[in-house]
């Protein structure tokens, strides 16, 4: 009974293990691919010809703020948000490429947003 427990833990260690490096090299190869559909870059552009000068002033201190309080951020909470906001993954694909548990990178997450309204404000 304990060596069948013993050779089941190890397959799953095994199996999980493979997932992580199935999962870590499809992110590396879509990394570089960054698409945008056409019609949304032409509305941002457009947004942006739209705005005053008043407004494009205001808006770099708001991102220069934004990348302030990203700064802050340890290098994990970075990933994550990075993951889960640029890259889309959903917490159960970021969980595997951290080495972490779901549950702790859903909760990373919500402290990192919590961190951030906090700054930001």
């Amino acid at each position: 009974m304990v060596l069948s427990w013993l050779a089941d833990k190890q397959q799953f260690v095994w199996l999980r293990s493979v997932a992580q490096h199935k999962l870590v090299d499809r992110y590396r190869r879509s990394i570089h691919l960054s698409v945008m559909p056409l019609e949304q870059v032409v509305e941002t552009v457009q947004a942006e010809e739209m705005l005053t000068p008043e407004q494009i002033v205001v808006r770099r201190e708001e991102l220069e703020r934004l990348y302030t309080a990203v700064g802050k951020l340890s290098l994990l909470q970075r990933q994550v948000l990075q993951l889960r906001v640029g890259d889309g993954l959903r917490f159960a694909e970021m969980a595997v490429l951290l080495n972490k548990s779901e549950a702790t990178v859903r909760k990373l997450y919500s402290h990192t947003l919590a961190f951030l309204r906090k700054v930001y404000e």
